[in-house]
């Protein structure tokens, strides 16, 4: 058995797009360029408050599991949420001695706009899964929740 490479030159070029058959005999340089994955994903505010919206999405999910669980007080969380997210939360942290029951599954998010995004996380309970419902802001280039429900 040949083990041997075949050099770069032997190699037969691709065939022409226009279905000619002909074979392509353009070099490399001479060939238009391609557009990179970069040059094809969505550009300006709109990518950096996609990843800034699904990166305060998955803080804020961890932080507010923490709450539910009892390992985190919900006054640490006032930067991130309005006074109403914050009600909400606190209204839900277990009483003293209370065991865990939330773990944190998975987060989804969809940005409506450029300022607002809602979220979904998918928490596990001892005895079911509920997806957690949210909203976010944008204000003055900060994320704040404000409203939550349980579905």
């Amino acid at each position: 058995m040949n083990t041997t490479a075949r050099p770069t030159s032997a190699l037969p070029l691709p065939r022409r797009r226009d279905g000619s058959g002909a074979r392509n005999t353009r070099t490399p340089a001479q060939r238009p360029p391609v557009p990179s994955e970069h040059a094809l994903a969505p550009t300006g505010s709109t990518r950096i408050s996609e990843r800034s919206s699904a990166a305060f999405a998955t803080r804020m999910a961890e932080h507010v599991v923490d709450v539910l669980n009892g390992r985190r007080h919900p006054a640490t969380l006032g930067e991130l949420l309005t006074s109403k997210g914050l009600a909400w939360v606190a209204a839900r942290r277990p009483a003293r001695g209370e065991t865990p029951r939330y773990r944190l599954r998975s987060v989804h998010t969809s940005l409506i706009t450029a300022r607002c995004v809602e979220m979904c996380w998918i928490v596990d309970t001892t005895d079911r899964t509920l997806a957690l419902l949210s909203t976010a802001e944008r204000r003055n280039e900060q994320w704040r929740c404000g409203r939550f429900a349980f579905v």
